[in-house]
């Protein structure tokens, strides 16, 4: 499938074309295994950018989707302000209790400082959800930290421990590790860190 210049240059000229042949053959394959990947880790995207296309387009199509990005926006930036801001807005009618909402929610909340508020919120949340939900895991975890943030460190432990057991990824385990070392239960604190170093291995 070769041109036939390329061919004759492969042929006639060999070290010139062996060194042809291999950037043709294999250059691309490298260039995306190798280098394209590499520049990637150094390409990181303007939150702000991102921030700015998600305002434009709440205000050019007001969704709630859109809306709801947007507040999702502020709260990766810790504007936690004004993503609660845009969540009071949405959290009507029949979006009232929605669990996407009322989560991200509780999350402004928390880091308002406003643990109070954050536990109320997730407690309607867990009130009004039927089954398992997809954001039960997240739901619970931000619930144990909110605990241990008002001090109340049996009821914590009690939803840090079963997080524990089942949550996807390590940042449950994480937090409980904090928890435990912040009560001075270091026995248990080494049992949670040696769990998260075997997870982190496999």
């Amino acid at each position: 499938g070769y041109a036939y210049s390329f061919v004759l240059l492969v042929l006639l000229v060999p070290f010139v074309g062996a060194i042809g042949y291999l950037i043709v053959e294999f250059g691309p394959q490298l260039y995306d295994a190798h280098v394209r990947k590499t520049l990637k880790q150094f390409h990181r995207p303007n939150p702000y950018q991102l921030l700015e296309a998600k305002w434009h387009a709440a205000n050019e199509k007001p969704t709630i989707e859109n809306k709801h990005a947007l507040a999702r926006a502020y709260l990766e930036l810790h504007d936690y302000e004004q993503a609660l801001e845009v969540l009071d807005s949405l959290l009507k009618n029949q979006f009232s209790h929605d669990p996407h909402l009322l989560q991200d929610k509780a999350k402004a909340l928390f880091g308002l400082e406003k643990f109070h508020e954050a536990k109320f919120v997730l407690e309607i949340l867990f009130g009004h959800r039927t089954g398992m939900h997809s954001t039960d895991a997240e739901g619970h975890l931000l619930y144990a930290r909110t605990l241990a943030a008002l001090g109340e460190f049996v009821q914590a432990n009690r939803e840090f421990e079963r997080l524990h057991d089942y949550y996807n990824g390590l940042a449950a385990s994480y937090y409980y590790l904090r928890h435990l070392r912040q009560l001075n239960h270091e026995t248990r604190a080494e049992e949670v860190l040696r769990h998260m170093q075997k997870r982190l291995k496999r």
